[in-house]
């Protein structure tokens, strides 16, 4: 049985909730609980008896009737829920088979990475989907899946929107705003690993929002920085190459 299915009260593992204490909580607060079979970390600010019983049974929550599957597949499970009148997008991480088990298993997870990339776009001011809290099962030191769980951001996603139903001005908005968030990104030597304009909320169809961090990468040397920004320019442009028009217009993007 996967330890986020396993039942335990959320007092039992949490200890007793207190809403004072995490309304006034800091912004970069972490709640955080291990023991043997899960760790669990979740923002201070998002503190809830709500959200606890949702990370103690997450799995439990993916198969449930409120759950909106949006995509599954060999490495990760994504779809939508709700608590405290909000929207969450559940990710689970798949492990694929034994190989690729033991591979991840004495790494950080790959929802602990994600959890902190959001957190540090969060901290520089550069839209992303918020994120909420991660949970690690484990056995021991060694770490099995692992789930992320973040805000849902409303919103057509730029690919879509671009091709099929922005007019020419909207077009030449959307590249502007997309030219001071990834000039932000060039300034923190970041880039994003995946930079597929699918990969982009565009909310209120108009300010784009950075999503799927599983790739996203801070560089200390200028020569991995380079070869890696090259490669998010060039996935991104790829997004345009059977639209001459839209082409043009993201080329003119400097960053």
């Amino acid at each position: 049985m996967s330890v986020a299915t396993t039942r335990i009260s959320a007092h039992a593992l949490f200890g007793p909730y207190c809403r004072r204490e995490f309304v006034l909580a800091d912004e970069t607060a972490i709640y955080r609980h291990a023991d043997a079979r899960r760790l669990v970390c979740m923002r201070a600010r998002y503190d809830s008896p709500a959200l606890r019983e949702l990370l103690l049974a997450l799995d439990v929550e993916m198969a449930g009737p409120g759950f909106t599957r949006l995509k599954h597949d060999g490495t990760t499970t994504v779809g939508v829920t709700s608590r405290d009148g909000r929207r969450l997008v559940i990710k689970r991480y798949n492990t694929k088979n034994p190989w690729h088990f033991v591979r991840r298993a004495v790494r950080r997870s790959r929802a602990h990475n994600c959890f902190e990339s959001a957190r540090e776009l969060v901290a520089a001011d550069i839209a992303t989907a918020q994120p909420v809290a991660y949970v690690e099962s484990r056995a021991g030191p060694l770490k099995g899946r692992s789930w992320l769980v973040t805000e849902f951001v409303e919103g057509p996603l730029c690919l879509d929107y671009a091709l099929n139903h922005a007019s020419r001005r909207e077009v030449a908005e959307i590249a502007a705003r997309l030219e001071r968030l990834f000039r932000k990104l060039a300034k923190r030597r970041i880039t994003h690993g995946d930079m597929k304009a699918s990969n982009i909320v565009l909310r209120e169809r108009r300010f784009p929002v950075l999503i799927d961090l599983d790739g996203m990468r801070r560089h200390t040397s200028t020569a991995t920085y380079d070869a890696a920004h090259q490669r998010d320019r060039a996935r991104f442009m790829k997004n345009w190459r059977e639209r001459p028009d839209l082409a043009m217009s993201f080329s003119r993007i400097d960053w």
